[in-house]
């Protein structure tokens, strides 16, 4: 027996085993109770009709999900079954274990955020995570105390100005978006140093942010979460998804360089600048 066919024996019976195994995790899977919510499924496509269907009363389903199912129900992504949590025992036994992430799922993020610190696992994770770990020391955070309070005088501004038109009409505040456009005034603030106005003023970024994040949801509960990235570019979602993504890009882009070229220019005036010139200043 030559070297090739030992080669392909062993690749051969990694691919069973590897598939073995895959089967009865399937199967046991399966044995999970299907979730009613989105009625029968189908063979192919699973529960994602009945999910797109829904997907404007999103938040009604979650809650849904908590009163009428059990803690435990199963998903069928297409043909795939994904395992639904929505009682806090459960989902505590998830949130403590140290498995890695599943990219399957957390991949979704990436044409967006990228590889980082939420999606990384193993040695990457470790390491981004000791990097950060000061950065996020109690005594740095709170030099960042007038910047969060001046961002949520703002949103309770918005709020006031709410309860003044309210006791004339009756008008509904979305206080989903107006909490996301906090965090979004908070990080641009924080980590870039820019001032948006995004809580008053919707911004393209922002309003790109937005739109990512509605086309990432509608790919989770669609085919698309099946496709790669490179073919879900293809499609009319993925072509806007990709344009969104690269604005958004380029915005931040643009703020790295003009902060990293700000910090040279300092560090060229600091070293130019002759030691004691402030000590004879004060003198005269």
């Amino acid at each position: 027996m030559d070297v090739v066919s030992v080669l392909l024996a062993i690749t051969a019976i990694a691919i069973v085993s590897r598939l073995l195994r895959l089967a009865r995790f399937y199967f046991r899977v399966m044995k999970i109770p299907s979730t009613a919510l989105y009625g029968p499924y189908h063979w192919l496509e699973g529960h994602l009709p009945g999910a797109q269907d829904r997907q404007h009363h999103y938040y009604e389903v979650i809650p849904a999900l908590s009163e009428t199912e059990r803690r435990i129900r199963r998903f069928m992504m297409g043909p795939l079954p994904l395992i639904v949590l929505s009682h806090p025992d459960t989902i505590s036994v998830v949130l403590k274990t140290s498995t890695p992430k599943v990219k399957l799922s957390y991949g979704l993020l990436i044409p967006f955020i990228g590889d980082g610190l939420l999606i990384s696992s193993g040695k990457k994770w470790a390491r981004d995570r000791r990097l950060l770990t000061n950065a996020f020391h109690f005594n740095i955070l709170k030099d960042y105390t007038p910047i969060l309070h001046d961002a949520c005088q703002v949103l309770i501004d918005k709020l006031h100005q709410h309860t003044q038109h309210a006791e004339t009409q009756s008008v509904a505040f979305d206080f989903s978006n107006a909490c996301c456009l906090l965090s979004l005034d908070v990080m641009l603030r924080c980590t870039m140093g820019v001032d948006s106005n995004c809580q008053i003023e919707d911004s393209e970024y922002s309003k790109g942010v937005r739109e990512i994040t509605r086309l990432i949801f509608l790919r989770a509960i669609s085919i698309g979460f099946l496709l790669p990235d490179w073919l879900y570019f293809f499609t009319e979602q993925g072509r806007e998804m990709k344009r969104l993504c690269n604005m958004c890009h380029t915005f931040t882009t643009n703020i790295i360089n003009k902060r990293r070229k700000a910090v040279e220019e300092d560090r060229m005036v600091s070293s130019d600048t002759p030691d004691g010139v402030d000590d004879d200043d004060d003198d005269d």
